[in-house]
């Protein structure tokens, strides 16, 4: 299982869709509840050393999550030479990093991906 994970969730079928950034630090745990914590609004190796979550809103507004914000729970992670799929569900508060006082409740969450077939 990889150190690392991101997956974004983005609806690229409308024009006013939002994108969701969803990190792990560390999944060698498998499957799971992972905690979310603070995020410093940067992506990939350079994010912070633990789990968070990015929101990007169609006008370009960017919400992080905070301590103990969320959670990322990983119901399946079969990475295996044949089968690369992850599943699971997330719910987070995120703020918005120009007004702290903005937030969104995100709930229900779901992800289903299959690695293999993905992009084809």
């Amino acid at each position: 299982m990889n150190d690392f994970w991101q997956l974004e969730i983005s609806n690229k079928k409308d024009s006013n869709g939002y994108s969701i950034f969803l990190w792990i630090n560390n999944m060698s745990a498998g499957t799971g509840n992972y905690v979310v914590n603070q995020s410093n609004g940067l992506l990939y190796e350079e994010g912070p050393n633990n789990n968070q979550i990015i929101l990007i809103s169609p006008e370009g507004k960017k919400y992080l999550s905070s301590t103990n914000s969320g959670n990322i729970f990983i119901s399946r992670a079969e990475v295996t030479s044949s089968t690369n799929i992850i599943s699971g569900t997330f719910s987070c508060k995120v703020y918005n990093i120009e007004n702290s006082s903005d937030i969104i409740n995100v709930t229900d969450g779901r992800f289903d991906i299959n690695y293999t077939t993905l992009n084809h």
